[in-house]
Parts: C-alpha cells; structure tokens; sequence
C-alpha cells in the first residue's frame, strides 16, 4: 500500500521555514531581496497608526496589542543616511533602520579583524542614522556573535539597556560581517536617552494585571493560594486552577516617543474552551497599564468557540472573530443546537457586514463553509438563525454553541553499547487503512545505535546534535525509560490540551524498547471516543512517535544553527550558552476528552505556543475526524504526520 498523507488539509514547506533567518526579533520591516532593483538611499518610512486592536467578541480571542506608538526618522537621520552611498535602506515603526542592504554587496571596510569590534566602530561611525551618538553605541550590550556556516561570516547582534533593565522587545541592532567588510545591519533600535522609572508593582501584582487583561481574574481565595518562586530571573506562580506554571520578570520596554518603561513581562498560560490559551503581556510596572500583548499560540487552524440562543423567530447575536492571517483561504463555521429538530442556518460576514455565506443543510450541526484565494484580515462575524421555513415546528430551548475555523489550506565509542534504546515510528505518516483486520505496514524501528531489529531507512539516530539518547538526560547513559529527554517530553494529554491529562500515559519500558505496534484504532473504529480508555486508542505508539518527531526536528535544526546560544528547546544546555530547562513539551491527542462533540475544539488542529528561553514550549496534536462541511479528514492523528509535527515545531524555531 503505497503511503500518502492522512490529513488532506495544508502543508507548509518545511525547508524555507528553517531557511528563513531572522537576525532581529521583532522587526517590522524584511530585509530586501537580493537581486532586487537598487537605488540611493531608497527608504521607506512608516505610517504613523494605531496599532492597538480590539475584539468585539471576548471568546473570540484577543487581538495582539502594541501601544510602543510610532516615530517617523529625523532630518539629521536622513542626511547622515544619505551619506551611505547606494543603499536600500527601509525604516522601522521607531524611526530607525529596519535594514540596510548596499546596491554593492559592501557598506564598508572592517576597520578591524575582530568581528564585533569591525560591526560596534561601524556603529559608531553611522550612530547618526540610527538616532544614537558614538556614546550610545559604545554602551550597547553584545548579545550575540553567531559564526554562519557558509562563507565564514559573522552575525553580530547588540541590544540597548536602559538602566541595568533588559528590553523585554525589540531595542536591538545587527551588524553582517563577512570577508573583512560590513555587509548588512538591521535593527529595532529606538532613538531614546530615558531611563525608566522605580516599579512600584511587584512581580505578583502584574501578573494578576496580565491575567485580569486577558479574562483571566482571580478572586481572593485563588491569589492567597498562589506559590511563588524565583528562577533563572524569573518569579514562577503555581496558580490554582492554572494548568500551567506561569512566568513574570522585570524588564524594560522603549517607547517611540522616547520615554522607557519598567514592565513587568507575564506569560498567562491556560486552556479556554477545551483550546490552548497562553498570551505574553507587558504591564507597566508603575500604572498597571498593558503596553503589549502577543498571542503565543500559533495553530495549525485558528479556533473559536461561541454560544448563544435562537428563537422560533429571531437570530442570535453577531459573534465577532478576527483573522489576522493574510495567508488565509477558508472560514469554517459549525453550530449545534440544543434541540436537534430545530432547523438552523449559520450565516458568515466579512468586515463591512456583508454576507459571504449561508449555511443550510438542514441539519445538526449545521455548517458553513467560505473559501477564497486570500481572506483579507478584519474582524468577521457568525450568526446562528433559526431556518424561516422549518418543515418541523421550533421547539425550545434554542440556545447552540458554534465554533469557527480559519485555515491556510486552500564515530562510534565503546560505551554505545549500554544505549540500546528503539522506538517505532512512521518516517513521514502512517498509509492509508480503513480494515479494522490490519493496521498500516509503514512503521519502522530506529535505533539509537545499530544492532538487529532497526529498520529505520536513514540508520541509527545518534548524532552530535544529542548529547546522548533521546530518552536519557544530558551528558549521562541514565534512561529515563519512558518519553522524557534532553530535547523532548511528551505525554498523553486527553482532558487538557496543555498538561499531561487522563493517567499522563506514555510508554515504559525497562530495556529502552518503546516499540509498541500501532492498531490504527481511532481510523478502524470510525472516531469512536470508546476508545479512549486508559492503555487505548494506541496511545503509548502515538505518545512515542510524537517524541520521535521533536527529538528528529531537534537534531536536524540544530545542524542549522538552531543551537543553545540560539535560544533552541533543551533541558540542560550543557555549558553552551542560552537558557536551559525548556525542552519541548509534547501532548498527544489533547483535549480528546473534553474536545468532541458539538464545539470540536479537540479536534482536526495542532498548535505551538512558545515563550521566552528558558521556558518549555508546549506542542498540542489533535485527533482528526470528518467535521460535516468542513474540513473532511479521515479519522487521523496529527502526532503521527510528520509534516504536521515538523510545520508547528519551526514556529518554535522562528518565534524563538
């Protein structure tokens, strides 16, 4: 049986994700093209805007929020960028160079064989464009000095410091070196020479501000119950009724008006409606006020989950939604009523309110389905309706729960031999099997080092990218005999989709042997949930081959500079640089529970939330079924699709 891919939905190519370099987070504006057409001193300024958003809708979800503002580059900048000859040079929400790309290849000679100091006098002599002076640059903090492979160039990054408080955004410039000459710089530096203030609010008081912000208040016997400790910098909270440990530091945020800001930086990390939940704020650390606010979730497909109530007569209300994602190509919306003989419509607007599509199949759940070659963003809305001529007389109650989707588819030492550990996995995906008499022949054994019974075609997994097997911790042969390691911990996660759920299943074994054969349960059962029983629905196979997938999305990303002092996932760094104690968490089959029937939010996903190094990221893989009018997957699961697994692991690369 030849192998294809289960889930008939979007795939990204997992090649230019891991090519794409950012040198600096958080800018605004990409570098240009090589190759494209050259002009002197060509720039770009930014539009002074609002980039504050709002949701109508709060189940909806919370748009990302910057109130950092806008500053347009002085006349002095402009004539001190002028002096750069031929360049493309672009400019960034705070008036300075989002990049500068020379017509030629060449912004200057290096005055020095020292890379950093070749890129920090380079600085100093073009301080001007940046809207700093030689003594501003001579004070920025080196980051970084990253050696590229190819050419031996050099990436040297620096970061601004605003009275001994780190920037908790942006406020960082980098400087290309290569073959004794300043090749490339691009920034998200900001013209300021305040100093924030004293905070007043401790770390607890603005993370309560930041979970209050993000629906997330807690009443007073939550916070006299709340645990605190300090880590690696950070104040950790154990929250009751938090699934997840939250984080809290001080920083600094500039602003484009040239004042900074002591923030404290929170991540609120929850689950909502059965789906993953985790934002990052900034609370000024003075006002309580937000200054930004970041989604860490990046799914697959964007869920939301509303409820609301129909008449014999009249509609329930608009549930706004926001699409934020210019990639996009198609809305999908399912409503359920209560009652399942009244006739319902589901109903999708675009921005302006006008109507894109009627769902009426005369069913429930009822669907509707709306596809383009691109989804411009904005705020959409669904509306649950009763049908106006129903064949069978509305009955109460008419409350429903409706969810919507959006979706871009349209050499060998003598001590190996005390590492026998084997795991059986599908290199890409399962094939295709719909007979509950067999199961998929494509899975293969792969081995830490060679020995009899591994198949796997690319040989045995051991490589420099690992310190040791996949199942043992760092620098020791001490397996932890189950899916936990270095790079990856992975568990079964039925009732919540951010922690370990149900039993915390994975697969034990003794003898490092986590070979079980893979039943195809959830396919030959049709997405019966009677097989989610504890030891069922083959989750020790798939909780392995999950573990097997981030441990190979690991070691290959590593070979491409995503190491420890680029801010990659590891339990211990091993000395290298970076902040350690943030290996992938990976949850098989989240939410399966809790995430069926009607809202489905359980259901035909896979998401990536990732935070700051030194705090795990978490991946949630979905069951997948046939969702009528919709997406109509076969009874799959994405912790089984490589492409699925590799697609939501390089968000943790490129949002790290």
């Amino acid at each position: 049986m030849t192998s294809r891919s289960r889930l008939r939905g979007p795939s990204t190519t997992l090649a230019l994700a891991l090519a794409t370099i950012t040198l600096v987070p958080g800018l605004v504006q990409p570098p240009a093209l090589a190759g494209s057409p050259t002009r002197a001193v060509a720039t770009r300024e930014p539009t002074p805007t609002d980039r504050i958003g709002t949701v109508g809708d709060a189940v909806a979800g919370l748009s990302d929020l910057d109130a950092r503002g806008t500053a347009l580059p002085s006349g002095p900048q402009k004539r001190a960028a002028a002096q750069l000859g031929a360049v493309d040079l672009r400019w960034n929400d705070f008036g300075t160079p989002s990049s500068i790309l020379p017509a030629d290849g060449v912004l200057a000679k290096a005055t020095s064989a020292n890379p950093v100091k070749a890129a920090r006098s380079w600085l100093s002599a073009n301080a001007a464009v940046f809207g700093l002076t030689p003594t501003k640059v001579a004070a920025l903090d080196l980051v970084n000095d990253q050696e590229l492979a190819a050419g031996g160039g050099h990436a040297v990054l620096f970061r601004q410091s605003f009275g001994g408080l780190v920037p908790a955004l942006g406020s960082m410039v980098t400087v290309g070196v290569a073959r004794g000459e300043i090749a490339y710089a691009s920034s998200s530096i900001s013209k300021t020479t305040g100093s924030p203030a004293v905070p007043v609010l401790t770390p607890l008081q603005g993370w309560v501000k930041a979970a209050a912000n993000v629906g997330r208040t807690l009443d007073a016997g939550q916070l006299a119950k709340i645990v605190s400790k300090v880590t690696r910098g950070w104040t950790r909270l154990s929250v009751p009724g938090f699934a997840q440990p939250q984080q809290v530091r001080l920083r600094a945020l500039a602003m484009a008006d040239g004042s900074v800001h002591p923030v404290l930086e929170a991540n609120v990390v929850d689950v909502k409606g059965g789906s993953a939940f985790a934002y990052t704020l900034l609370v000024d650390a003075v006002t309580g006020e937000v200054l930004h606010r970041q989604n860490q979730a990046e799914n697959s497909s964007d869920a939301f989950q509303f409820q609301g109530e129909v008449t014999a007569t009249g509609c329930g209300p608009k549930h706004a939604f926001e699409i934020t994602d210019e990639a996009t190509k198609q809305i999908a919306a399912v409503a359920a009523a209560a009652n399942t003989l009244n006739d319902i419509q589901v109903k999708l607007f675009d921005p302006t309110g006008q109507l894109l599509v009627t769902g009426d199949l005369a069913t429930s759940p009822e669907s509707a389905t709306y596809s383009a070659d691109s989804i411009p963003a904005g705020i959409y809305t669904v509306q649950v309706c009763p049908f106006d001529s129903p064949t069978v007389p509305f009955v109460p109650p008419g409350n429903y729960v409706a969810g919507v989707t959006t979706s871009d588819t349209a050499g060998p030492s003598a001590g190996d031999a005390s590492f026998p550990s084997k795991w059986r996995y599908f290199p890409a995906n399962p094939s295709l099997d719909y007979s509950p008499d067999t199961m998929p022949k494509n899975s293969v054994i792969g081995c830490w080092v060679a020995g009899a019974g591994c198949t796997s075609p690319t040989g045995p997994f051991r490589n420099v990218a690992a310190p040791g097997p996949w199942d043992s911790a760092a620098n020791t042969a001490l397996g932890s005999m189950t899916t936990v390691g270095n790079n990856a911990n992975t568990h079964e996660a039925w009732v919540s989709p951010l922690t370990p759920g149900g039993t915390a299943q994975a697969p034990i074994s003794p003898t490092r042997e986590y070979t079980t054969k893979f039943t195809d349960a959830w396919n030959n059962s049709g997405c019966d949930p009677a097989q989610l029983t504890p030891g069922g629905n083959d989750i020790d196979a798939v909780v392995t081959n999950l573990f097997v997938a981030h441990n190979r999305m690991h070691d290959f990303s590593y070979y491409l500079g995503f190491n420890e002092s680029n801010y990659n996932l590891q339990a211990s760094n091993l000395g290298r640089g970076g902040v350690e104690g943030d290996q992938e968490v990976g949850n098989a089959q989240a939410g399966a529970l809790t995430g069926g029937q009607p809202s489905y939010l359980g259901r035909d996903n896979a998401n990536q939330i990732t935070l700051q190094d030194g705090v795990p990221g978490i991946t949630n893989q979905y069951l997948f079924q046939p969702l009528a009018g919709a997406f109509y997957s076969p009874c799959a699961d994405g912790g089984l699709d490589m492409g699925i697994v590799g697609h939501e692991y390089t968000h943790a690369i490129s949002n790290r």
